[in-house]
């Protein structure tokens, strides 16, 4: 993948144990129990760095969590996620905290999400500033739309009268 993104290099003793990464993306995926899980983990904060939920990569990126699950499948944003296959107590009133879940444990490096973060924020400064000025160009609003949809906000189709609205309410505000 050429890119000027700042992905986090994957170490190659490191591969195996993260799993098999999936097809045209950066999403690793790894089954197992509890024992694996840990040193799965361990390997990762060791060897990548800190790591985040989809909910914190929200809060560190400013975008939605569709906007991170779209990310990690376009292939634009790197995350570990592990499946536990530990079985399922057959007691429901015995609680096992690592039994069989069908969702798996998904961390996303903290360093992406903050690269990812700062691309957000420029290229919404840049277009709110125009919109601001009043001089969006039809270019503009199309980039705005793809740039909504990127971030998951849902309403691509009204980027020109939410955005300017927003964009300019805020900066008499003074905020960004």
């Amino acid at each position: 993948m050429a890119s000027d993104f700042p992905y986090v290099e994957i170490p190659a003793q490191l591969a195996k144990l993260l799993g098999e990464r999936t097809e045209e993306t950066r999403v690793y995926v790894q089954t197992g129990d509890a024992a694996l899980f840990s040193k799965w983990f361990d390997a990762i904060c060791k060897e990548i760095g800190p790591t985040v939920s989809p909910g914190g990569a929200c809060a560190l990126a400013h975008v939605t969590r569709a906007g991170v699950h779209k990310r990690m499948k376009d292939g634009k944003l790197t995350a570990f996620w592990f499946y536990s296959n530990e079985p399922e107590m057959p007691y429901p009133w015995i609680v096992r905290l690592f039994q069989k879940r069908s969702m798996p444990f998904v961390y996303i490096p903290v360093t992406e999400c903050k690269a990812w973060g700062m691309l957000v924020e420029a290229k919404y400064e840049r277009l709110r500033l125009k919109a601001e000025a009043g001089q969006l160009t039809a270019a503009d609003q199309e980039e705005g739309k793809a740039f909504n949809e990127e971030v998951g906000s849902g309403n691509a189709e009204e980027f020109n009268d939410d955005f300017v609205k927003v964009a300019v309410k805020k900066a008499k505000r003074g905020l960004k």
